[in-house]
């Protein structure tokens, strides 16, 4: 019975310290899980906002394409490019409505600058200007979104 109590300190000292650290181990591995959640929804929106930049300019290069060969596209290759490009234009303006949730103050800025240059591409004056318009402030923002994403991503 003595060496039991003589070792009873030892036994609470050893209790308490597994406690203590399940505790601090479960708490880190928590914070960890968020920031690993948090940056794959970051990632993923990125990856879409890319992929609708990719579709409105698809439609844009499409009719560019069309007028100067001479070639027309059918009515249902119209309709999937123009749905498509709808739907990349809704999560462009999703991100920039939500700026500051997922993405960085640059990529925010990015969309906004791409979102007033496609404003000023619909008041051209004729439809072949607006594509033209249109594709280069999405081709611009395609070649700098990427790279803000890598950096607010770190990713090299």
């Amino acid at each position: 019975m003595e060496t039991v109590m003589a070792n009873l300190p030892n036994l609470l000292v050893g209790v308490i310290l597994a406690i203590v650290t399940a505790y601090v181990t479960v708490r880190l591995s928590i914070g960890r899980f968020r920031v690993e959640q948090w940056w794959s929804r970051k990632a993923d929106a990125y990856a879409s906002i890319i992929e609708g930049l990719y579709h409105m300019k698809s439609l844009h290069s499409a009719y560019v394409s069309e007028y100067t060969r001479g070639a027309q596209m059918s009515e249902e290759r119209k309709a999937s490019l123009a749905k498509k490009a709808a739907e990349g234009y809704e999560q462009v303006r999703k991100a920039i409505d939500a700026r500051g949730f997922l993405l960085c103050q640059r990529a925010g800025k990015a969309l906004e600058t791409l979102d007033a240059a496609l404003d000023q591409a619909d008041e051209a004056e004729d439809f072949w200007e607006h594509c033209e318009l249109g594709i280069d402030a999405v081709k611009k923002c395609l070649a700098e979104l990427p790279l803000i994403a890598k950096k607010d991503l770190g990713v090299r």
